[in-house]
Formats: structure tokens, C-alpha cells, sequence
């Protein structure tokens, strides 16, 4: 076989005769053949003429990518699904004329840059190509590039909208070698940033790295993700900039507003645990599919807090609630908070699985005394609208805990682990008449042959440990449950502690623990009062007594905290239709009776 080096010559040579214009040539493909999916060293089989193992080119060459080659230069085209890695080890230079990440449609790879790696794209000598490196072409591709790296040299990077630049840190202010860019930098698609491996990195706020530097950016990630771990506390967040001629990191301290998911209730902080004063002169709660509710009952504005002055509301709408200080500031010191009631008003209809209130629509923006406007980090809480299967991830224990608003029945259920996670020393939950039915690692079941079994509101069923915790709390479990009816639901599996659900009944009016006519009274009695949300009558947590009120009543009618036998013994009776519905609520209109108006 003739060597790389005669081949090169030999084209040298016949460029240098015939002199065509650089125009007329178009660099090499080599391919990476390397493992798909698992790492492999860019230089493997190197011995000191540039072969490549995990390399071929067109003509079944096993040589790295080189920018010298026939005048016209070779480009890298990592398009397997393998996984590429350069660092300080490589014996010769590394210098493609390109490097190209997921070139085809459909076709994925990943190159990582670490440990001292050095690494030059340029175009070739004959002056063909762009010395990019391409993140993404048809396909997508994974750049990694870790904080330690040497002397990365680029003529152009670019990276399209299904592609990933994923950034490890290993202290605070690395990054000391940044990736050099001469000629351009074209941003899209997602920026990870995960801690080094092992370093047990922690950020703090003010924290900066230089990713990139020394070329104009355009364009922008479309997502930037971090691992949670790397974070010191839940209102921090990464920024990033891209003026002066780089791809800046910063860390930043931000407001959190938390949001019930199912009442609704919303409270702004400054996370406690560190010294970052945050000065706000402004903000817009806003959300387009929950509606908000301005009313006094449900908005807690700053306007309404006495200790907050200079405050005023700006024009309040479904879908956005504002205020404004022309005359100073709210200063919200580290642990400091504000409680805005529940000006998000729940979906009472909605279907289990459904959560109440739509926390993925809300957004709260604020602006700083500076003039910067800054958006808050949401942070969705509360119960779940259904069965839900709670599973501890330090233990693997299981718990089934209704944090729906209704009662439910079931007569058997299913956990199933795609990954074959489950543990089939699984003994079941020890209730009476339920049996085990033949555990495996991928799926634990139970199942009743006597009477169904009733899961109140926020009543818990203990299953024991089921869950393998090495697996982590990405693992895709799922889980069905079997009404009387027969028919098959798919409840909710939520990693972490039991929700805090009120141990009362959804028209429970009077507190006794059964759902009767006694409750019917209290609702009629109290119809179109405005309560406090999800007290006396209000029974779809709106803060009005009104038919909805009714209807959750008549949904949950004979329902009891004691269990299936109070059930049996208010189910058959008769639900009352009340004629009087009907004139009630005209009366109301007819009295005038209206709730308090904001002062706009």
C-alpha cells in the first residue's frame, strides 16, 4: 500500500503543474469508524505518520484528517453515533481542515476536548474550505469541552438548532485557555453545563468563564441547561453574554416565584443561604392559559401591604398583573419573600393527570433598580391532580397517595420499569384480599378479589421498597391502575416526599367527614359569599360560593374519611337536584352583589 506521505507528495506535486484554482478542489471526507456510542481517542493506531484506526477515507485509508493532505486538505466528518476524544495525549498534531458533527441527515456524533487537547482547524493550503468547525450540519452533534483544555484554534464555529455545546467546570474562573475563534461564531440549539466529573464543583454567584473568544457572535442558544447539582441554591441561573467578541458564562442570582400547581398560590423570595440584596423597581406576573385573578380575595399585592409603600398597580388583565414603584424600591434580602395569595385561578375540570394550574405558561419578570429586566426562576410545588405512585430516592420505598380531589376505587395496579429497576422481593401492601402477582424487575403488580379498594383524598397506600435507588431518579417508570369498571388508568410517578394534602373530603362542607346533605345546607346557606380560597363551601378552591361549589358536592356524594364502609352506607341515597339553584343566583344578581374592585 503506498503511504500517506508518497500520496501526499505525489498530489503536491501535479497541483504545483497544473496550477488550477483553489475554486476547482473541494476537501477529502474522512470518516470516524470509531465505536458507536463509546468513547475512542481521535490519534488511536498513531504511529508517528498520522494512521488513525477510528479513521477511513474515501479511497479505505486508515489516516487522521489532515489539512495538508493533496493540497486540498481532508475534513473529519463525525457522523456514526461515535463519540470522538482529544486531549493531551495525542502524539502528533491535530489539524483537519474541518471537522463536521452529525454531517448527514439523521446521523448524530460527538467530539470531546479535554485534558490539555490541542486542536487546530484551518482551511487547507490551497486555501479550500473554512476552517469550521461545524456542530451540526444535516444531522446534530455534541461538542465537549472541558474547562482544562490546551490550545484550541478555529477559523469558524457554528452550530445549528438540534446540536449541543456542552461546557464542564471544574472551579471557579477556569477556562483559562478559551476555544479561539478568528473569523466567526454562529450560535443555535442548547448549551449544557455540567460539573467536571469528580470535581464535586459548586458555583457561586459572579462566577464567569470565557467559553470562546476572539470572532463575532451571532445567533444565540435557543436553551441553556444546568445540572441542578451545580447550583449552590434554586434562584440561581446561568447567563449568557456574547458582546465583545465572546461566549461569556456568568452566574447570576435571580428572584424564584414558587407556584402551586393545584390552588394557585404563588410567593415571590430571595433564596436564603447567601448575600446577594436584589432591588426591584417593577414586575408583570403573566400567564396565557391559567387566567389571574385581580380581586382583593385572591391578589395579595404589594400595593396591599402596608409595609411596602410607593407601590402602585397598573392595569390588572387575565392574563397579566403589574406594579410599579415610581418612588423607590423593594429591597428583598437574602431569605426574604412576598405572598401574592393565589392570583392564579385552578381549572377545577380538568382531568386527572392535568394539573390545575399551567406553572409551564407562568412567567414573572422583574426590573432592577439598575434598569436590567431580569425573569424569575419558577418553581412549581404543590399535590398532584391524581394517583400518584411517591417513591423515596434514597430508599426505593413506594407509597400510593390520592393528591387528587376526588375519591377514586381501584382493584389492581401495575409498576413497570423499562429499565428492569424494580426489585421482585416486592411483597405487596398487606392489605386484605390483595395478592401479588408475579414480581419481576420490570413489573411489580397487586391485585383484589374482594371488594374494591376506596383511596380517599390524600389517603396513602404503603407498598414498601420497589425501586433499585442506583438506578437514579431519571429512570422511566410508569404506572396503571384498574377502576371496577375494568377500564385502565395511568397515574403519576413522582420522585420525591409525600404531598401535603388536607385530610378533608371535597364537599365536606360541615367537617364531619362525610359528603351528605348536611354539606348541601352549608353550601345553599353560603352561596355567593367570598371566602378565603378553598375554605367553607369552596369546593373547587375558587374563593366564591357559587355552582361549582354544587357540583363538586354532588361529585363526591356518599364519600367518607372512614373508609368503603361509610361509603356503602350513604351511597344509595337519593342526590338532591336543588330547584333553588337556579333562582339563588339570579337573586344574587338581582341584589347587586358584586366583589370588591383594585383602586386602579
Amino acid at each position: 500500500m503506498i503511504g500517506k506521505a508518497t500520496q501526499q507528495a505525489a498530489s503536491l506535486a501535479i497541483l504545483a503543474l497544473v496550477a488550477i484554482p483553489h475554486v476547482a478542489w473541494s476537501q477529502t471526507r474522512t470518516d470516524w469508524i470509531g465505536p458507536v456510542g463509546s468513547e475512542a481517542s481521535w490519534t488511536a493506531g498513531d504511529s508517528g505518520s498520522g494512521e488513525g484506526d477510528n479513521w477511513q477515507s474515501s479511497s479505505d485509508e486508515n489516516y487522521q484528517p489532515d489539512r495538508t493532505f493533496g493540497g486540498v486538505g481532508e475534513y473529519a466528518s463525525i457522523s456514526n453515533g461515535g463519540i470522538s476524544v482529544i486531549d493531551g495525549s495525542a502524539g502528533t498534531p491535530i489539524s483537519p481542515a474541518a471537522i463536521r458533527l452529525g454531517e448527514d441527515g439523521g446521523s448524530t456524533g460527538t467530539l470531546v476536548l479535554r485534558n490539555n487537547a490541542n486542536l487546530t482547524v484551518q482551511e487547507a493550503l490551497g486555501g479550500q474550505g473554512d476552517g469550521r468547525l461545524a456542530n451540526g450540519v444535516s444531522g446534530s452533534g455534541t461538542l465537549v469541552v472541558r474547562d482544562n483544555i490546551g490550545t484550541i484554534s478555529l477559523q469558524q464555529y457554528s452550530q445549528n438548532s438540534s446540536s449541543t455545546l456542552v461546557a464542564q467546570l471544574g472551579s471557579a474562573g477556569s477556562f483559562s485557555n478559551p476555544v479561539q475563534v478568528s473569523e466567526s461564531i454562529a450560535l443555535g440549539g442548547t448549551l449544557r453545563i455540567e460539573a467536571t466529573p469528580s470535581s464535586g464543583f459548586t458555583a457561586n454567584t459572579g462566577d464567569t468563564w470565557t467559553l470562546m473568544s476572539g470572532a463575532a457572535v451571532t445567533g444565540a442558544f435557543q436553551n441553556v441547561v444546568a445540572d441542578p447539582a451545580l447550583l449552590s441554591n434554586l434562584g440561581q441561573a446561568f447567563g449568557v453574554a456574547t458582546d465583545n467578541d465572546a461566549v461569556t458564562l456568568s452566574v447570576e442570582q435571580r428572584l424564584v416565584l414558587e407556584v402551586d400547581r393545584f390552588s394557585g398560590a404563588a410567593r415571590l423570595y430571595n433564596p436564603a443561604g447567601h448575600s446577594t440584596d436584589i432591588s426591584l423597581i417593577n414586575y408583570t406576573l403573566s400567564s396565557s392559559s391559567t387566567p389571574l385573578d385581580s380581586s382583593n380575595a385572591r391578589w395579595h399585592s404589594l400595593t396591599d401591604d402596608n409595609t411596602k409603600t410607593g407601590w402602585h398597580e397598573a392595569n390588572p388583565t387575565a392574563q397579566y398583573l403589574s406594579e410599579l414603584n415610581p418612588e423607590g424600591v423593594l429591597q428583598l434580602a437574602s431569605g426574604d419573600e412576598h405572598l401574592f395569595g393565589t392570583p392564579l385561578t385552578p381549572d377545577t375540570a380538568v382531568p386527572l393527570g392535568t394539573d390545575r394550574v399551567n406553572t409551564a405558561n407562568v412567567s414573572f419578570h422583574y426590573q432592577l433598580a439598575t434598569g436590567e429586566y431580569v425573569s424569575a426562576v419558577i418553581d412549581s410545588v404543590g399535590r398532584i391532580n391524581d394517583l400518584v405512585l411517591v417513591i423515596d430516592p434514597e430508599t426505593g420505598a413506594a407509597t400510593i397517595q390520592n393528591q387528587s380531589a376526588q375519591s377514586m376505587e381501584l382493584i389492581s395496579y401495575t409498576i413497570h420499569s423499562d429499565n428492569g429497576t424494580l426489585l421482585p422481593s416486592f411483597s405487596g401492601s398487606g392489605l386484605s384480599d390483595w395478592y401479588v402477582s408475579n414480581p419481576t424487575t420490570t413489573d411489580l403488580s397487586e391485585l383484589n378479589t374482594a371488594d374494591p379498594l376506596l383511596v380517599s383524598v390524600g389517603d396513602t397506600v404503603s407498598l414498601g421498597n420497589v425501586w433499585d435507588t442506583t438506578a437514579g431518579i431519571l429512570d422511566n417508570l410508569t404506572f396503571r391502575y384498574q377502576l371496577p369498571g375494568g377500564s385502565l388508568q395511568t397515574g403519576t410517578v413522582d420522585f420525591g416526599a409525600l404531598a401535603d394534602v388536607p385530610t378533608v373530603l371535597v364537599g365536606d362542607y360541615n367537617g364531619d367527614g362525610h359528603v351528605n346533605l348536611g354539606d348541601y345546607t352549608v353550601w345553599r346557606d353560603s352561596l355567593g359569599a367570598s371566602v378565603a380560597v378553598g375554605t367553607g363551601a369552596d369546593g373547587n378552591s375558587n374563593g366564591v360560593i357559587d355552582s361549582g361549589d354544587y357540583d363538586q358536592w354532588k361529585a363526591n356524594f356518599g364519600a367518607s374519611l372512614a373508609g368503603s364502609a361509610a361509603f356503602a352506607s350513604t351511597a344509595n341515597q337519593p342526590v338532591p337536584e336543588p330547584a333553588s339553584l337556579v333562582v339563588a343566583l339570579a337573586t344574587l344578581v338581582g341584589l347587586g352583589i358584586v366583589r370588591r374592585t383594585k383602586v386602579m
